[in-house]
């Protein structure tokens, strides 16, 4: 849920809230950038987020020893594109 946002200056701007992932609630803070278009206004952000902060640990090297190659990375990025209309 976004929660608040600095002004957009030449178009990019921090945005805050909170993500929610299997009942865990975290507060979230990122980039984005806004474009203007016929269709309504974009916003761009590229979000990376630590699945180990909403007790996702599966496969997890912070929490299990000896994983080797059968390790998971503990942050994954999520590329969001929102027009607005």
């Amino acid at each position: 849920m976004v929660t608040g946002s600095t002004p957009f200056d030449k178009g990019t701007g921090v945005v805050t809230g909170t993500l929610t992932i299997k009942d865990v609630t975290n507060p979230v803070e990122f980039k984005a950038t806004m474009q203007k278009k016929d269709e309504g206004v974009w916003f761009f952000a590229n979000i990376s987020v630590d699945r180990t902060k909403y007790n996702i640990r599966y496969g997890s090297g912070s929490f299990f020893d000896n994983l080797g190659d059968k390790t998971i990375y503990d942050e994954f990025k999520l590329k969001v594109n929102l027009l607005v209309k």
